[in-house]
């Protein structure tokens, strides 16, 4: 199973831009045909969250303005 980071421009904001970053992940399951069962993603979605969260509180360059449960993307 793959996913990945994805980092959009927030459409409304300029000098500086707001960027809102995302887990590549489509809902909690995903099925695999290797297992042939529905794999449950959110723990992975979860542990995906808190390791990006930890890169950019360490980052002094960057600004978190907020932790959002639903992406409007």
């Amino acid at each position: 199973m793959r996913s990945g980071v994805l980092i959009h421009a927030v459409p409304e904001t300029s000098d500086p831009i707001e960027y809102l970053c995302t887990d590549g992940f489509k809902g909690d399951r995903k099925w695999s045909w290797s297992k042939l069962r529905f794999i449950d993603t959110r723990p992975l979605a979860d542990t995906l969250l808190n390791d990006l969260l930890a890169i950019f509180e360490r980052d002094s360059e960057v600004e978190i303005l907020g932790v959002l449960d639903d992406v409007p993307y």
